[in-house]
């Protein structure tokens, strides 16, 4: 049996070494539509100031993706709060400024393409997840 921090670290691993497999089978099958791997090392080796300024932009995005999505998710708390305690009309404007800011941020990042959409979601799932966790460590919703 593996350990459990031992398993966290390996299926990251593995699901990395599928998806390069996937890749450079897919590359080998229709080079025209996706280069293989040897050829984005060397066109990252030919650019490497092009490729680090769109790390930084996606890593704000991210960062950005992360902030909207702890005020997004940490806003159910109050939310459900206004529900219980009989403030429907309240709780009904902060779902729809809620719903209203994900909805014009999504649209902006996907406007924006599709790499900054991907890392702005990833950060809101990231940021789900803290608000979770952090929801289930108080006993909150059990």
């Amino acid at each position: 049996m593996i350990a459990q921090p031992a398993r966290r670290l390996l299926a990251p691993a593995i699901t990395f070494l599928l998806l390069g497999l996937a890749w450079q089978w897919v590359a080998g099958r229709h080079g025209a539509i996706l280069p293989s791997l040897l050829d984005v090392a060397g066109d990252l080796a030919a650019r490497p100031a092009f490729y680090a300024a769109n790390v930084w932009t996606t890593a704000s995005v991210a960062l950005a993706g992360l902030v909207l999505g702890y005020v997004h998710f940490g806003a159910l708390r109050r939310l459900s709060a206004d529900y219980l305690s009989g403030r429907a009309r309240r709780a009904l404007g902060l779902q729809l400024a809620r719903l209203g800011v994900m909805a014009a941020a999504l649209f902006g990042l996907a406007k924006w393409g599709a790499l900054p959409l991907l890392a702005g979601a990833l950060g809101i799932l990231l940021a789900r997840a803290v608000v979770l966790r952090r929801a289930g460590a108080e006993g909150v919703g059990g």
